[in-house]
């Protein structure tokens, strides 16, 4: 048998080099951020400033378009049903969506027209709340419909 072949095979001596010289930089940078602040994680991006007009992405814009072609539209939605078994900390669930939103400001983002022309506008962090519907109540098999029909009208709800 074989080994498998290098991710870096397919690259050439000249691509490599460059791959070890990015390395060899990013190493440094983290070595550099460590002995100034031996206790804090290092930390490779930085929080840039975000002031003035954003311009959207090129998939923004995209996306954008197609809002404004067909507004209201849930094609776009992913959803996703996730079944919880054991009792659930439902503060602890709000706190860490809360959390995970403040952390990536891309789920704080709203676009807003000015002339015609997309801006993004990044919102400031806020507390999430997480709708609860209590089917309990139910009967097993009831309360495993009126879930999937439950998800369903969510994943059908346009995003905003």
């Amino acid at each position: 048998m074989s080994e498998p072949a290098s991710p870096l095979s397919g690259l050439s001596q000249k691509q490599r080099d460059l791959l070890l010289l990015r390395l060899s930089r990013v190493g440094k940078q983290l070595e550099a951020q460590q002995a100034q602040s031996p206790n804090s994680p290092p930390q490779l991006i930085k929080p840039v400033p975000r002031t003035g007009d954003l311009p959207l992405s090129y998939a923004q814009q995209r996306q954008w378009f197609l809002q404004q072609l067909e507004p209201g539209t849930s094609a776009y939605n992913m959803p996703n049903a996730v079944h919880v078994r054991g009792v659930l900390d439902f503060e602890a669930l709000e706190r860490a969506v809360t959390e995970v939103v403040r952390r990536h400001e891309v789920l704080r983002t709203v676009f807003v027209a000015a002339d015609g022309q997309p801006t993004q506008v990044i919102k400031p962090p806020f507390p999430m709340r997480v709708a609860l519907t209590d089917v309990s109540h139910l009967e097993p098999e009831e309360r495993e419909r009126e879930a999937s029909r439950l998800s369903a009208e969510e994943a059908e709800r346009p995003f905003d």
